[in-house]
């Protein structure tokens, strides 16, 4: 099983530069790399518990899909680091 990753996928799909592939099944190809990124992003955020990677075929790289952070979720954890800052603070003025 070592034909490369191309070969392989071709078997049962039209294989394009970019395959997303959920829990390590491809599901669908793309020309480009932001077609790709943004499926993944749409998959990842709708079922959160799947791996989803994007493949490129010609480069035989593969990386997991990963969300960024919602300005909600940002904001959070800047807050988190704030609050952990001045509590570590607080505690050098204290000892």
């Amino acid at each position: 099983m070592n034909e490369p990753k191309k070969k392989q996928l071709a078997r049962f799909m039209e294989t394009k530069r970019f395959v997303v592939s959920v829990d390590h099944q491809a599901k669908r190809s793309y020309d480009t790399r932001e077609e790709a990124d943004a499926e993944a992003k749409r998959i990842s955020t709708a079922y959160p518990v799947v791996a989803v990677h994007v493949t490129d075929i010609e480069q035989d790289s593969r990386n997991l899909a990963k969300l960024a952070p919602t300005p909600e979720e940002k904001r959070a954890a800047e807050a988190a680091h704030e609050a952990a800052a001045e509590a570590e603070q607080a505690k050098q003025d204290a000892g």
